[in-house]
């Protein structure tokens, strides 16, 4: 018998050996958690893998909020930093 692939383990399947950076935007604020839940499965996904991509979190929508699209571009100017934020 067989186990189920769990989401953690799928998630990093189909992302290509290309990529170099993941920003992950959850819906959800967790108070004192160290971060997210998607953002630390993510993160669970690559935690030891070689040449993992560098893994950013962030939040989007809270309070009912619209997300705009000039914040969906400083998503991607953050990644593009030679440091991002998370």
């Amino acid at each position: 018998r067989s186990s189920p692939v769990t989401g953690v383990q799928t998630c990093a399947l189909p992302i290509s050996a290309s990529v170099k950076r993941i920003a992950v935007l959850d819906r959800t604020k967790e108070p004192g958690a160290n971060g997210e839940p998607l953002y630390l499965d993510v993160k669970e996904a690559f935690y030891g893998k070689e040449n993992a991509p560098l893994i950013i979190g962030g939040r989007y929508g809270l309070g009912s909020n619209d997300t705009t699209p000039s914040q969906i571009l400083a998503v991607y100017e953050n990644l593009a930093l030679p440091e991002p934020k998370n």
